[in-house]
């Protein structure tokens, strides 16, 4: 896989909910605090960089404790691009391997632990 795609599927983990206005790309980030808004705000611009491109408008919206609670972050990615990009995702995402349990799967050091624990003279 190439280096720029690899870069648009880095950016694409990064964002929680996606909306377009007036045909550009926005990021929804909700549930956030203060040092959400700092981290995400930096690692956001660090991918948006390696892609071509930045953050253009931030709407933040505070709730009645006035702490940050909704981020939109506006970019300059234009709607047909991002949703053509998004097809890297997808792609790298069918070939990774899921697997899914109900309960993990017991480790010998789990067994280990076990057997040490019952043990009444311990």
């Amino acid at each position: 896989m190439s280096v720029n795609k690899e870069k648009w599927i880095d950016l694409i983990f990064l964002t929680q909910c996606v909306e377009y206005e007036d045909g550009m790309t926005q990021f929804i980030y909700e549930g956030v605090g203060q040092a959400y808004l700092l981290n995400q705000t930096y690692l956001l611009r660090r991918a948006l960089r390696e892609v071509g491109f930045k953050i253009t408008k931030i709407n933040m919206y505070y709730d009645e404790d006035k702490e940050p609670e909704m981020l939109a972050y506006y970019t300059n990615i234009p709607e047909a691009l991002f949703l053509s990009k998004r097809v890297h995702f997808a792609d790298w995402a069918n070939e990774v391997c899921h697997h899914h349990y109900a309960t993990p799967p017991p480790s010998e050091c789990d067994e280990e632990s076990e057997v040490e624990s019952d043990d009444p003279v311990a």
